[in-house]
């Protein structure tokens, strides 16, 4: 799983928490640094974390809890009240079933003059014969022999299953008395009975036995549902309102698109591919846009084919993020020779750029720059009203008067000032040199001054990252302006894993390509481009190489200053 902008703030909680694997932790880094806005919410995390301190209870015997044995000894005194109170309703029951069970044969023999034979089961006994009798308050009865009417004027002995009368007739024989014991207890030689007080009496031709199941064939009312072998099926119906265009492939695929983080990354710290010129030296506002330490070495020759207009320059830089100061800092370099030896140029620059949170997503960068310098001519090596192209576009000649006398070194200093504005959809940036337009005239003696040409930068891009952050595609727009010429590139930097491929083209026929290698903590990059001399109006290639190391991005979120 790749840290996004759905899931950061997950990868941020297992990192504050230290859940993180060593290769985790590389992958946040690089999320992080091609996503510098998502360092405020690091911030918030880190401070959202509450170190446990340790506590110590001196008194622990205070938190033991002493033993009590009171509730088991009353659930014992319950136990035994209950166990003793559930025997002696035992034993009256008992007591009062053999009192009726006594009544009962004394009331047989009273009636009889016999005495009932015992069985082992009293209860169970059938009545085999075709007579059925019953006991009214001790007395027997035998009970005629009876038709059920059903509601299909079926007639059925009582001996055949029930219908629901057979229920009616029950709760009759209950009314006299009747029950199952007194039936089942009459012996079975009694042929004739006598209702006491009463004309009624019955013969055993004219009785059938009825014998009493009452739930045996019973019919039974309503309707029986066999959820085992019902399903309940209900009709689902699609709302139009919860039809989604995600159910379709294609709007899937779109959806996919358009869901990429695109513009969220734009920290402008990635290469430009341009003639003879570094990423600090194009914007230097992007010191400490990462969260890292960076070295680069940048090296670069133009008009290697035309020795007269030959420059080779060198140029050292050194940047990196300020937590405390919420600021970048930088170091820089640069070294020129110019026409092998005739003109040499060498200067030092600071540069300070503080990073301000307007909001959440959108912070200025602002930056300027102090640089402090040195001209070296080789008189030797002049040649008196020759045409020099120090500068692309910047056409000078060399007018000394041998009467007078020639300076060797020209000392300058100046200011620089940039500012760059990062939104979620792209990024913009600005920077003036030369503020103050040093004197740079070391083409004359005369006691002239020839100011120093006030340069304008303005670039604008975005960046399309991929979700495995494999894919990097950086477009942008670069518009120069001096006092001598204009000029509008658009390129485009394409980096697959560690491959990076640069391309860009200039409106004055000039175009540029670079290849190169960018790892963890390395970058080697090679760049070739060619444009036209405005000197000779020929051709002319310019190549360049730069070295850059890096450390990895900071654990430590970013702070910003806050208007």
């Amino acid at each position: 799983m790749q840290p996004t902008h759905e899931n950061i703030d997950r990868w941020l909680f297992d990192y504050t928490e230290g859940n993180l694997s060593a290769e985790q932790e590389q992958q946040l880094e690089l999320f992080l640094m091609n996503h510098p806005d998502l360092e405020l919410d690091m911030d918030a995390w880190e401070m959202a974390k509450v170190d446990v301190a340790p506590m110590v209870f001196e008194q622990k015997e205070l938190l033991y809890k002493k033993r009590t044995y009171k509730p088991l000894l009353a659930i014992l005194s319950l136990l035994i009240f209950f166990t003793f109170g559930i025997s002696l309703l035992y034993r009256n029951q008992v007591k009062e079933t053999h009192t009726h069970s006594l009544n009962v044969q004394q009331s047989v023999k009273k009636h009889t003059g016999r005495t009932p034979q015992k069985t082992t089961n009293p209860t169970i006994k059938r009545i085999e014969s075709d007579q059925s009798v019953s006991s009214v308050n001790g007395t027997l009865l035998y009970l005629p022999q009876r038709t059920v009417s059903t509601p299909y004027e079926t007639t059925r002995k009582t001996t055949d299953h029930f219908s629901l009368n057979t229920k009616m007739e029950q709760s009759s024989f209950s009314s006299f008395g009747l029950t199952n014991t007194t039936l089942n207890s009459v012996p079975e030689e009694h042929s004739d009975f006598k209702l006491p007080n009463s004309n009624f009496s019955f013969s055993s031709n004219e009785f059938e036995p009825i014998i009493l199941h009452p739930l045996k064939g019973m019919i039974v009312g309503g309707y029986r549902t066999d959820f085992k072998n019902e399903e309940l099926s209900v009709s689902i119906e699609l709302d139009a309102a919860e039809i989604s265009l995600g159910n379709i492939d294609l709007f899937k695929k779109i959806d996919q698109l358009l869901s990429k983080d695109i513009g969220l990354s734009n920290n402008q710290s990635y290469d430009y591919t341009m003639p003879g010129q570094s990423n600090l030296e194009l914007n230097f506002s992007s010191v400490g846009t990462t969260s890292q330490t960076r070295f680069q070495a940048v090296s670069s020759i133009r008009s290697l084919e035309n020795p007269a207009q030959f420059r080779m320059n060198n140029q050292l830089s050194f940047d990196t993020y300020s937590r405390n100061m919420r600021a970048g800092f930088g170091v820089q370099a640069n070294y020129d020779d110019f026409g092998s030896g005739l003109i040499r140029n060498g200067n030092f620059a600071l540069i300070f750029s503080p990073k301000i949170a307007l909001s959440r997503k959108i912070s200025l960068e602002p930056a300027v720059r102090f640089k402090n310098g040195t001209y070296t001519l080789n008189q030797v090596k002049m040649v008196n009203e020759s045409s020099v192209e120090y500068n692309t576009g910047q056409v000078n000649q060399f007018q000394f008067d041998p009467n007078l006398s020639i300076g060797r070194t020209l000392w300058y200093r100046d200011l620089d000032a940039g500012l760059t504005i990062h939104t979620p959809i792209f990024f913009l940036s600005g920077q003036i040199t030369n503020i103050f337009k040093h004197n740079e005239n070391i083409f004359s003696n005369n006691g002239e001054t020839m100011a120093a040409s006030r340069n304008v930068n303005v670039i604008t891009g975005t960046q399309y990252i991929s979700r495995n952050e494999k894919l990097i595609f950086a477009p942008y727009a670069i518009y120069q302006h001096s006092d001598y010429q204009q000029q509008l590139f658009g390129g485009f930097t394409f980096k697959a894993g560690k491959a990076q491929l640069g391309l860009s083209y200039g409106n004055l026929n000039t175009g540029n390509v670079s290849f190169g290698y960018v790892g963890k903590n390395l970058a080697l990059i090679g760049q070739s481009g060619f444009g036209t001399l405005a000197s000779t109006q020929q051709r002319t290639y310019t190549h360049q190489l730069t070295l850059r190391i890096h450390s990895s991005v900071s654990k430590k979120a970013r702070r910003y200053i806050s208007l």
